[in-house]
């Protein structure tokens, strides 16, 4: 089974995830920066990964546009989505179903939260400013566990298998 494995990143944590599934993953598995505006060719795939980080309460508009663009065939592929964020649990879910389509929700095959990163001397300004003034963040966080992500390739290999 062919699987592609679509993420946008603001920051690089979504990215790594990527690289780590595309790592543990056997078989052709294909990694797409969504931010690249580079042509995604679902044609030849059977699954595909989507994963994004919520900055802010959003999604990357990279990540909406290709969702839009590439409905059609997003509905005739097993689909798995992924969300780098800080929160778990209802929080997780209500920011993925505000981001999300309901048909893709509805649709996919699982979804995976797999925690988040925030380094504050490596975000720019602004961001700096919003996560110390109203998220209240004075240190560095990283709940991006191994566990999450073995959850999500056994997600990814089951559907490789059915």
């Amino acid at each position: 089974m062919s699987i592609a494995i679509c993420y946008a990143t603001r920051y690089g944590s979504t990215r790594e995830v990527a690289e780590r599934l595309a790592g543990r993953l056997a078989g052709d598995v294909r990694l797409y920066d969504l931010a690249d505006r580079a042509p995604v060719n679902l044609s030849e795939v059977s699954a595909v990964v989507i994963g994004s980080p919520v900055f802010s309460g959003r999604v990357p508009a990279a990540v909406r546009r290709f969702i839009a663009g590439a409905r059609e065939e997003l509905a005739e592929r097993e689909v798995i989505l992924y969300m780098t964020s800080l929160y778990s649990g209802a929080r997780a879910e209500a920011q993925l179903a505000d981001n999300y389509p309901a048909w893709l929700v509805a649709h996919c095959r699982a979804k995976h939260f797999v925690g988040g990163r925030i380094r504050l001397s490596g975000l720019r300004r602004l961001d700096s400013f919003v996560l110390r003034r109203v998220g209240l963040v004075s240190e560095d966080i990283d709940t991006i566990s191994d566990s999450s992500i073995d959850e999500l390739v056994s997600s990814i290999e089951q559907v490789s298998i059915g």
